[in-house]
């Protein structure tokens, strides 16, 4: 049986473990809900703080405003193609 270690990401607070827990991981990402579309549109990544996730990937998702969810997808260093 494998064993897989949790991140929780607090994405609503100035200090860690002072907010809402609102992340989740599957085998390959790490998944953060932020609270709306602008927040996920307007995030700028930390490649090198994201990079040291690896081998996971981060997803930031919200509800979206013309479409049920909006999400980005980033994962340093690997070589994958921006889709727009």
């Amino acid at each position: 049986m494998t064993t897989l270690t949790m991140y929780q990401v607090d994405a609503f607070a100035e200090r860690a473990f002072q907010g809402n827990p609102t992340s989740f991981r599957n085998f390959e990402n790490l998944f953060v809900e932020l609270v709306d579309e602008a927040s996920v549109r307007s995030f700028v990544p930390d490649l090198l703080r994201i990079g040291t996730l690896h081998p996971l990937g981060l997803v930031i998702t919200a509800p979206g405003r013309a479409h049920d969810f909006v999400s980005r997808y980033f994962v340093p260093g690997r070589a994958f193609p921006r889709i727009r």
